[in-house]
């Protein structure tokens, strides 16, 4: 059975539709937490090498304009969800619970008031260090 049907819609409908790719490929033997672990970073690097050496205004246009350039790079997200999803349905995780999880604990890390327009890492809030990019004036 081919994939078709209904457009995917939300998580349920993405977890469902690939779970179905992968059955009937007989994937899932080799999707273990570890081996999707590993697939999702080498994904992620598949999607630096299209904005590897380019210009902020080269990628800029190649990711504004359709053309075969911003179809590279939308693949390379493509599969790093692919991923995302397979590695979050084996470890039995609720996606939107654990986003709302992982954003609360960097709203505490990164207070608004002392990250606004930083780009530190949290530790350095901590330490009660300036920013780098920080002018004399601001200080």
């Amino acid at each position: 059975m081919e994939l078709e049907g209904k457009p995917i819609a939300d998580w349920e409908s993405a977890r469902s539709r690939i779970q179905t790719f992968v059955d009937e490929r007989d994937w899932d033997q080799f999707h273990n937490i570890k081996d999707l672990a590993i697939g999702l970073g080498s994904e992620a690097g598949e999607l630096l090498e299209q904005v590897l050496w380019k210009s902020p205004e080269v990628l800029k246009a190649d990711v504004t304009e359709e053309g075969p350039a911003r179809d590279a790079i939308l693949d390379e997200v493509a599969d790093i969800l692919f991923y995302v999803i397979r590695l979050m349905d084996k470890l039995g995780a609720e996606p939107w619970e654990n986003l709302e999880r992982k954003l609360a604990k960097n709203s505490s890390k990164y207070p608004v008031e002392l990250a606004r327009g930083r780009s530190d890492k949290y530790t350095a809030y901590q330490r009660g260090e300036t920013s780098s990019t920080e002018t004399e004036e601001e200080r």
